[in-house]
Formats: C-alpha cells, sequence, structure tokens
C-alpha cells in the first residue's frame, strides 16, 4: 500500500508547468523512491522491496513521466532524485528484473533519447543531461539511438561553448560514444566521409582543450581494432588534407598536442599502400620531417620507450624516400607561431620549414 502510494504520488507529474501536486509531497514522494531503489544492497527484505518497487514504476511507465516533467519539477532535490531513479533503473542488473527493464527500454528508446535530447538544447539542465546522456550510453538499446550523424551534429554546438565545463561534458560524452567500438565501427565505415570532416573542426576550435583532446581520440578511433576499422584507417590515410591537416597538428606550440599528432602522422607513414599523393608530399617535406622529428619530443616523451622505437621506425621508412623538389602546391611552411610554443631550437628550425598549405 505504501509503494502504491507513492506511485499513485509520481503519477500526478506532468510537464505542464505548475500542474504537479504539492511541491513537498512530490519532493518527499521522489526521494522516496530513491531510497527504496538505492538501499536494495542491505538486506533480502529491502532488495525484494526495490524489486517490487521497480516494477510498479515500469508499470504505470514513472520513468517517462519523470523525463517529461523533468525541467518543471519543484527543486533541486527533486531533479537530483529524478536523476537518480532513472540511474538507478536504467544501470540495474538484478536478473529479476533486468528483462522487464529492457523490453520497457527498448520500446521507449526512440522516445526516451529524443526527449532527453530537446532538454538539453532547450533548458539550462546542462550537468543533468549529461549525466543521464552517460547512463543512456550504458544501454545498448539507448546507446543505438545516438550513433548517428544526427547526434553529432547536436553535440558538436556544445564543444564549441563558451563555457569550459559545458565543452568538457560534451567532450566526455563523444568519447563515451567513439569507445562504443562496434557500433562506431559500423558507423564510420558508413559515414566516414561526413564525420571525420565534421571532426576536424575540433581540430581547428580556438579552444585548445578541445584540440588537445580531439587529437588525442583522433589516434584512438583510427587505431581501433574493430575489423571494419581496417577500411575506414585507409580511407583517412590516403587523404593528402588529412595528411596536410595532422602535419599542422604536430607542429602546434603544446607538446602534448604536438606528441598525439605523432601518433596519427605514422599511421600515414607506415601505411604500406600509401596512394602516389601521400607519398609525393612526404618526400617533398623528407628531410625536414626527419630533422623535426629527431628533436621535437619532451625528455619525459623520450622516456617511452615504445614512443622511441615508433618514433625510430617513422624516421627510418621516411629516409626510405627520396627528397623531391618541394613544389608550390605542396609547399609546408610555418605552423609554430602559436603562443603556447614551446619547442627546442632545433626542432623549431625545422618545424618552420614546413606547413600544410
Amino acid at each position: 500500500l505504501e509503494y502504491a502510494a507513492i506511485v499513485k504520488v509520481l503519477l500526478t507529474l506532468s510537464p505542464l508547468e505548475n500542474s504537479c501536486l504539492d511541491p513537498i509531497i512530490t519532493e518527499n514522494r521522489l526521494v522516496q523512491t530513491k531510497n527504496l531503489l538505492y538501499d536494495a544492497t542491505d538486506s533480502p527484505e529491502s532488495l525484494e522491496a526495490s524489486r517490487v518497487m521497480t516494477r510498479l514504476l515500469l508499470c504505470a511507465d514513472i520513468p517517462m513521466l519523470i523525463l517529461k516533467s523533468f525541467t518543471v519539477l519543484p527543486s533541486i532535490r527533486s531533479r537530483q532524485s529524478a536523476c537518480q531513479i532513472l540511474t538507478c533503473i536504467i544501470l540495474s542488473t538484478d536478473h529479476t528484473i533486468h528483462p522487464k527493464i529492457e523490453a520497457y527500454l527498448k520500446e521507449r528508446s526512440r522516445l526516451f533519447v529524443s526527449l532527453l535530447t530537446s532538454h538539453c538544447q532547450e533548458t539550462g539542465l546542462k550537468e543533468i543531461y549529461f549525466h543521464l546522456l552517460g547512463v543512456f550510453l550504458r544501454r545498448k538499446c539507448l546507446r543505438e539511438r545516438y550513433v548517428t550523424m544526427k547526434f553529432f551534429s547536436s553535440l558538436s554546438g556544445f564543444l564549441q561553448h563558451e563555457n569550459l565545463a559545458v565543452r568538457q561534458n560534451a567532450f566526455l560524452t563523444l568519447e563515451c560514444v567513439i569507445m562504443q567500438h562496434e557500433e562506431m565501427a559500423h558507423f564510420l565505415h558508413k559515414y566516414k566521409d561526413y564525420f571525420f570532416p565534421m571532426y576536424h573542426k575540433l581540430l581547428l576550435t580556438k579552444y585548445e582543450d578541445i584540440q588537445r583532446k580531439a587529437i588525442k581520440t583522433l589516434s584512438t578511433i583510427l587505431l581501433g581494432m574493430h575489423p571494419l576499422m581496417g577500411a575506414v584507417r585507409l580511407h583517412y590515410v590516403s587523404s593528402r588534407r588529412n595528411l596536410k591537416l595532422t602535419m599542422k597538428m604536430m607542429c602546434v606550440g603544446c607538446p602534448i598536442m604536438r606528441f598525439d599528432a605523432f601518433h596519427v602522422f605514422k599511421i600515414f607513414v607506415i601505411n604500406p599502400d600509401k596512394p602516389e599523393s601521400i607519398v609525393q608530399v612526404l618526400s617533398e617535406n623528407r628531410d625536414q620531417l626527419v630533422l623535426y622529428l629527431r628533436s621535437f619530443a619532451t625528455d619525459e616523451q623520450l622516456r617511452q620507450e615504445t614512443f622511441v622505437q615508433e618514433r625510430n621506425l617513422v624516421i627510418q621508412t621516411l629516409s626510405l624516400l627520396r627528397q623531391l623538389p618541394v613544389s608550390e602546391t605542396h609547399k609546408m611552411r610555418n605552423y609554430t607561431s602559436c603562443s603556447s610554443t614551446v619547442t627546442t631550437t632545433s626542432s623549431n628550425s625545422a618545424a618552420k620549414s614546413f606547413e600544410c598549405v
């Protein structure tokens, strides 16, 4: 009866302003529900109480009502409790109720994702949005709704947001999606021609924190081990435009960014099936690249044995190319005018010899 009374109150939730029951009663019932769900590990009795409560909530479609009413809940405490209720239900690993939760989420996945996205775009609840989005992405039936060009396009605005916390939350979300290797591999195999040009905007943003994260994550994407990533990787490193952008990133002022850009650049160099356009750019800049690579790393980076081995392999591979006269089309100029430049004298002079036009 107590649980039924709680659910009865929650059934009064509505997305319409001021249409909820008394704010204090609503808040208390949300807190009660949250406590019942999270006390499940204390004893067999509390575990069973949590299961009963979860079944009642699902039968009454309370998770959907909570999500629809999120923006009009009466207090911060109410929203926090509502967020915790959704989190507990979505991430439940209880084998007894897991099938019922899975069926419920699958049936409503499209609407769940649509509601959460609209809350992000139309309200100021950004921290709650990104928390719940992280929760959503841990459920396959919900995650599949996010690995789309539409989602990446909507996220791009937050990645360029002037607020640092918003940008960081957005990139954490992007990373979470990208780390879903199987879904991303199928997505990139189909949409690589659209995804990478959009992603490259992050490499050219004015926000250095996003630049640093983006170049590191790019190497993670390209080095993915899923079978489909082989074709995606080959497609990426066959582009002269992509090579030029990578060489640009390898010469920026931040040592960490240069280091991460190297891990993208090495894929172009060690690719045994380099197209002629890639060979030409590398050959025309062979001497400058070799000189730069010998001296661009910091002392700390040089203590990493794997990096030193990879750098030496790249230098060796480049040295086997024939140095060609630099054509005006492929001429490289300086990219080290960044205000945060931190390079050694030799690497700086080498970098001044090349830039992707």
